[in-house]
């Protein structure tokens, strides 16, 4: 849900939402919003997998139009914890892409995925760090 800050206009923006742990995170630009997003009613728990990668995927949702779509066009699950970059252009998650769960990076378009750690472990909450600008 969506409302504004006098507590007007309340609107439905996604009933997609895990309700139970979800990451809710707006883009830099306040345009968008980034969260995990409850794909599958039915999981098949998987050996040694933690329920929080079980049938989550990360939606986008424009704020203005309502828009809704998952950020990786290929059906995939097993997608939680997008961030933002400070920029907006891309959004890290930790996924099961790899069968472990890794940190990985993708444009904000769904384009260029690359997996960012290696560790064969569960990460989890990426953050990004904004780097300070070079003195001459």
């Amino acid at each position: 849900m969506l409302i504004d800050a006098d507590g007007s206009n309340l609107r439905l923006l996604s009933r997609n939402l895990d309700s139970f742990q979800s990451s809710i995170v707006w883009s830099p630009d306040s345009r968008t919003i980034a969260f995990r997003a409850l794909t599958e009613t039915r999981f098949t728990p998987q050996a040694g997998i933690p329920k929080d990668y079980w049938g989550n995927t990360i939606h986008l949702i424009d704020v203005e139009t309502g828009s809704e779509w998952p950020l990786l066009a290929d059906g995939s699950t097993g997608h939680i914890d997008p961030v933002w970059s400070p920029d907006g252009s891309q959004i890290a998650f930790a996924s099961m892409c790899s069968g472990h769960g890794e940190i990985w990076v993708v444009n904000a378009d769904g384009t260029n995925l690359q997996q960012i750690t290696q560790h064969g472990q569960f990460a989890r909450y990426p953050v990004w760090l904004k780097q300070p600008n070079p003195q001459p």
